[in-house]
């Protein structure tokens, strides 16, 4: 019900997020963390990335791709246009 009936009251937080055992529940919830020592940070270098080749197979390595169609950014194929019409 997204209105509910009179002198009811709606409960947004419940568990450990209630506004009565956040005191408790939070301190137990960061203990059981990591500390930020122990977490793995990203590496300092940006790492390299190889250049794109759409011809290229992901599978075998070899250029046997062929690209059929381009498509637009936005909207279908001219080809599926051209047939619908």
């Amino acid at each position: 019900m997204h209105i509910l009936p009179s002198k009811f009251v709606k409960i947004r937080h419940y568990g450990i997020l209630s506004a009565t055992s956040k005191k408790t529940t939070l301190p137990q919830i960061k203990s059981l963390l990591p500390e930020q020592s122990q977490i793995k940070k990203a590496p300092e270098e940006p790492r390299e990335l190889n250049e794109f080749k759409p011809g290229i197979c992901p599978y075998c390595k070899t250029e046997t791709m062929l690209t059929i169609e381009i498509f637009f950014k936005r909207g279908p194929p001219v080809s599926f246009l051209k047939n619908s019409a």
